[in-house]
């Protein structure tokens, strides 16, 4: 039997000997489905990412089996692969290492390609300052950012808002965790592996 869950389903509640599959489509978190009987293939959990149909599943790994600086290139785990827990596996599949044990940003020193991540690679990392970051920025002839966040307090539109930018040029600020301290991340946009 398969039983359509919605994505946000507390795994502790199901019973043993299921699969959870958590299915995203151009990285939006879209459906569960609950395995049973006949039709599991792994107890554990799967994620898939469409249009690809790029899947992994298990058992999950703890989130960070080998935590590590930023690299050269930083990479955000699919909406499915995060909810699944497979995050950890991910990193050990793709050669990646975590930026932090608790927060689900992959690094690594080459581009990877899979549709499992997206890549951004990294110009700059700094330890979190707005004014530091907005002088660093303007240096560099940013005109522009999209600002993400992972385990970061500050509100994007808010922060984007207050850099009043005014140069020529994009990047991605990504604001999160690395090794237990607040950090900036300058990268260029998501790169298609």
């Amino acid at each position: 039997m398969a039983v359509k869950l919605h994505p946000g389903v507390d795994l502790d509640t199901l019973p043993d000997g299921v699969e959870v599959e958590f299915v995203s489509l151009d990285g939006d978190l879209k459906e569960a489905c609950l395995w049973l009987g006949t039709l599991t293939r792994q107890e554990g959990t799967r994620a898939t990412v469409l249009p690809s149909g790029a899947c992994i599943s298990g058992r999950p790994l703890a989130l960070a089996p080998d935590v590590s600086d930023v690299s050269t290139w930083l990479f955000e785990p699919d909406a499915a692969v995060i909810r699944s827990g497979l995050v950890g596996d991910a990193a050990v599949a793709l050669g990646l290492r975590a930026i932090d044990p608790t927060i689900a940003y992959l690094t690594g020193s080459v581009p990877v390609d899979s549709t499992l991540v997206t890549g951004y690679r990294v110009l700059d990392v700094m330890p979190f300052h707005g004014k530091k970051i907005k002088a660093h920025l303007r240096r560099r002839n940013i005109g522009s950012v999209t600002v993400k966040k992972r385990g970061s307090p500050i509100e994007p539109d808010r922060f984007r808002r207050q850099l009043d930018l005014t140069g020529d040029d994009h990047c991605v600020v990504i604001l999160t965790r690395a090794a237990g301290k607040p950090v900036a991340i300058i990268a260029d946009e998501s790169v298609g592996m």
